[in-house]
């Protein structure tokens, strides 16, 4: 995480310098990414960066969380108005949005396309559907859930983790074919659909 001395910079010089990672890192995946490359665009030594950051894999996970923040901001918060599915719509429809059409659409395809476990579940949790608003009661919201699901309680967890998932492998796709909008947004809700319903035949489950 930042040091201090980078705190104290003014708003100015650590924009620069985000955008400066920013840039490097959407043109080409962490592993490959320079130190060198990022002090160049910013316009600092690069005792600087040192003092800022202690190392490429810092500086990244600073830009990530940045990242994560405006995407916790853009999404809205969960609501219990709609019936689960139009929720759930709503949620991906932001959520795609944002991964495909924000000025950080590269900077994700790049953590995306090469990203470990760790990564992605650190996508998940910035969701609004895990974290919930200081306004929503948690207890309301595993009701809201009872009502539709035909799991028990413990497992709602794990619904919407899974959901997520579905989630980001639909925005990974978009991103690895260059899909539009539209396109992602009718996989995610093919697939969402096969979530909530199934894709067994009825006549062979009714057997």
């Amino acid at each position: 995480m930042p040091s201090q001395t980078f705190l104290n910079l003014s708003p100015e010089k650590q924009d620069r310098l985000v955008k400066a990672g920013i840039m490097e890192f959407s043109q080409r995946p962490k592993s490959q990414a320079s130190v060198s490359n990022i002090i160049r665009s910013a316009e600092i030594p690069r005792g600087s960066f040192y003092q800022y950051f202690e190392d490429l894999d810092d500086f990244f996970s600073y830009l990530f969380q940045q990242v994560l923040l405006e995407l916790d901001q853009f999404t809205s918060d969960v609501t219990l108005d709609l019936d689960l599915k139009s929720a759930l719509i709503n949620h991906g429809s932001q959520y795609i949005e944002f991964m495909l059409t924000s000025h950080y659409s590269q900077f994700l395809r790049q953590v995306l396309l090469h990203a470990d476990f760790q990564l992605v579940k650190r996508i998940y949790q910035a969701s609004r559907w895990v974290h919930q608003s200081k306004n929503l009661d948690q207890e309301k919201l595993l009701t809201y859930f009872e009502k539709y699901l035909v799991i028990e309680q413990k497992d709602i967890g794990n619904f919407i983790e899974f959901y997520h998932f579905v989630l980001t492998h639909c925005i990974t796709k978009a991103l690895v074919n260059h899909w539009t909008l539209d396109d992602c947004q009718e996989l995610f809700e093919q697939r969402l659909q096969w979530l909530l319903e199934g894709t067994l035949r009825r006549e062979i489950l009714n057997d």
